[in-house]
């Protein structure tokens, strides 16, 4: 008796934002009171498939707007990139500094998204800063762009890509060779 009371208390106190569901289970404590316990069952098992076609199309749909999302931000990122590609073609430190910014901002969106993607604009901008310190004079600028080649080393193991690991040792040897040259004209 106590289970009885226990399951049409139950029945009455979950409530759904779904209709259909509502109504099942107002059928279902009808069947209960009448003590039709299968169809009790039965009845609850239609909301039960109720609701687990909603949850297969609400997965399906967040699975089409997670991929949307990821499309949008790299789309984001691309046109930050190309940004940055135009800004590069004013050739001042101005404009090498704005590319710069520009090619940050497009990492940003793209590195939780598409790590491949991200590290080319990570790259983008410390080239575009190495050529700022290179051929500007701007010392800043190559110590900027050291941190970032000594944090793009780090995401690649010498054990799994060693030739990949080697080309970013020699680009960041090249930084450090021409910041070196320049403070030891000082």
């Amino acid at each position: 008796a106590e289970e009885f009371v226990q399951l049409k208390a139950r029945l009455k106190s979950f409530t759904s934002t779904d209709p259909e569901v509502v109504k099942l289970r107002k059928q279902a404590n009808a069947a209960l009171e009448a003590g039709k316990f299968d169809d009790v069952i039965a009845i609850l098992q239609r909301a039960k498939a109720l609701d687990m076609d909603v949850i297969d199309k609400q997965k399906v749909a967040a699975r089409e707007l997670e991929t949307h999302t990821r499309k949008r931000c790299l789309s984001v990122a691309e046109n930050c990139a190309l940004q940055g590609d135009a800004a590069r073609l004013g050739a001042t430190p101005a404009k090498y500094r704005e590319a710069a910014k520009y090619y940050a901002e497009a990492f940003q969106m793209a590195q939780s998204v598409d790590r491949k993607s991200a590290y080319r604009y990570h790259e983008m901008q410390s080239d575009v800063l190495y050529i700022l310190g290179k051929d500007f004079g701007d010392n800043e600028a190559l110590k900027e762009c050291i941190a970032l080649r000594q944090g793009l080393l780090i995401s690649v193991k010498r054990s799994v890509a060693p030739l990949e690991w080697a080309r970013r040792q020699e680009v960041l040897r090249i930084a450090f060779l021409e910041l070196g040259k320049r403070e030891s004209e000082k």
